[in-house]
């Protein structure tokens, strides 16, 4: 799940993390690797609800279904 997380988030947000703006997403990306450590599926999902259906960069895994279809 950690390495799902991590692609997705850098995937996600590269290009900012090239632009010098890593700092204001990486709360982001601990928060949901938190959420997933503790089996919080609901919340997770909760949280990645605003990606669901949501067209990805490319190489980006789908989250939400990934955490949907495995819980």
């Amino acid at each position: 799940m950690q390495t799902i997380i991590y692609v997705f988030f850098w995937r996600l947000f590269f290009w900012r993390f090239l632009n010098g703006d890593a700092a204001r997403y990486e709360p982001w990306a601990k928060e949901i690797m938190g959420l997933a450590k503790e089996s919080k599926t609901e919340e997770l999902l909760e949280r990645l609800l605003e990606y669901k259906g949501r067209s990805l960069p490319t190489g980006a895994p789908n989250l939400y279904g990934y955490v949907n279809n495995n819980r």
